[in-house]
């Protein structure tokens, strides 16, 4: 295979530089692969949307930069690419940026409930109250941001999206808003309006580090629901060990024994270790087994032959 790469977002062993200029025609040829791969290795394409919607969609995609479009660096290139894979409305396909694009973010965890954005915890040094409502940022009404970004966000579920949403704000205001730091953020805490400028903050800081890993473990929360208090256990990564995500998940189950309903949160969980989630399972289900569940003898995995030559790529290239 060769050492270059046809395009820099499909197969590809380089980080994309986002002021790299594509031709509209290299752009229009890498749409083309990418829809060639999801026709050829996406395992059910068209449950949520038609064969005909989605390919009249990526013909009015390409159209429009045929009229208008001479040459795109790779960020609008990204953004086409992903309002195609948001389109396919499942969740999981998306166009993937390496962390290099946005190697500092914004000092802040948000939540988007109903176009309203909230803090939801600080990372690093606390400039804007937990709780606050952020009303804009820089010269954009935060409803201005949301609704030049929601069509980036793949899925169906509103409550779903909106978590996804919230973790790429800090992508969104940097790339698609062209909002830079220093930002000017206001916001609304116990009824009074306020404002205040806050820096960035390095994905390599001690800070940043410290509020991710917290981020990735699972943690207890409580929904209102019919004006009742319901308990949930918010499950973001299940990589972990068996005796340590024992220990994390006993006490949310414990302290829940009794409840007529709990709420499983797994809207920010990519995945992980399968057997983490049989044990999840398992504490809801009547059984014998000590550890409830058993576990196959043996698996087959299916490769894909797009994947194949990926891998190959990959290693060719060390």
């Amino acid at each position: 295979m060769s050492k270059t790469p046809k395009n820099p977002f499909v197969i590809s062993e380089a980080s994309p530089i986002p002021e790299q200029l594509l031709t509209a025609k290299e752009l229009l040829d890498e749409i083309d692969d990418f829809y060639s791969i999801l026709t050829s290795t996406h395992c059910d394409l068209y449950r949520v949307v038609s064969e005909a919607d989605l390919s009249q969609f990526i013909k009015r995609t390409k159209e429009s930069i045929e009229s208008t479009k001479e040459s795109i660096n790779l960020t609008e290139c990204y953004y086409y690419l992903q309002r195609i894979a948001a389109f396919v409305c499942d969740g999981h396909t998306k166009i993937q940026t390496p962390d290099t694009w946005t190697p500092k973010v914004f000092p802040a965890e948000v939540t988007l409930s109903n176009n309203r954005v909230f803090v939801k915890s600080s990372i690093g040094e606390a400039r804007i109250p937990l709780g606050a409502e952020i009303i804009a940022i820089g010269q954009y009404p935060i409803s201005t941001i949301i609704n030049q970004t929601m069509e980036y966000i793949e899925g169906t579920l509103e409550h779903y999206k909106e978590e996804q949403w919230a973790d790429c704000l800090s992508f969104f205001l940097q790339t698609k808003s062209d909002l830079k730091a220093p930002w000017l953020v206001e916001y609304i805490h116990g009824g009074k309006k306020s404002s205040v400028e806050i820096d960035s903050i390095s994905r390599d800081s001690d800070d940043y580090k410290t509020w991710f890993r917290k981020r990735v473990l699972p943690s207890k929360g409580i929904q209102r629901m019919n004006g009742k208090s319901v308990p949930v256990l918010i499950l973001p990564h299940l990589g972990f060990d068996k005796e340590t995500f024992w220990k994390l998940i006993g006490d949310f189950f414990e302290s829940s024994a009794n409840e007529p309903y709990i709420i499983i949160d797994l809207r920010r969980c990519p995945g992980g270790n399968g057997e983490r989630g049989f044990e999840v399972i398992a504490r809801l289900m009547k059984h014998d087994r000590p550890e409830g569940y058993s576990l196959v003898s043996s698996s087959v995995f299916r490769v894909s032959e797009l994947y194949k030559k990926y891998v190959n790529y990959q290693i060719e290239c060390l």
